[in-house]
């Protein structure tokens, strides 16, 4: 059930970054999606939150690093994980961006061969 979930999410993800541009990222963009990725997996440490932004990267766009994602693929997994944004223009990861987070991590261990890395 959890591989069949993950599967619909990154397809879903898929989908969204083919109807965005295919010119790159800034650099601010790149770091702007890296704290948006690393924010979805709160009560770890850094290494850990890296090393699972990595993973999911790995799993939904074949690249370990935000440098290789298109803007497309970077505003769709920006509108993925964040929602709200207050008077501040701060924006927060949703729930089930969280909850969704974790299956495409795991889901990405199991296509490796690998446990699944502790929520």
């Amino acid at each position: 059930m959890n591989n069949l979930a993950a599967k619909g999410i990154k397809t879903a993800l898929l989908i969204r970054a083919d109807e965005g541009h295919g010119c790159s990222l800034s650099r601010a963009q790149q770091q702007l999606l890296v704290r948006a990725l690393e924010a979805l997996f709160p009560n770890d440490d850094s290494q850990m939150r890296s090393l699972k932004r990595r993973s999911l990267l790995l799993y939904v766009f074949g690249v370990e690093s935000s440098k290789y994602l298109t803007m497309g693929q970077a505003s769709a997994l920006i509108s993925w994980a964040l929602v709200g944004g207050d008077d501040l223009n701060r924006y927060e990861p949703s729930a089930q961006a969280r909850t969704d987070a974790a299956l495409l991590v795991c889901a990405h261990d199991e296509t490796r061969g690998q446990g699944r890395l502790p929520f």
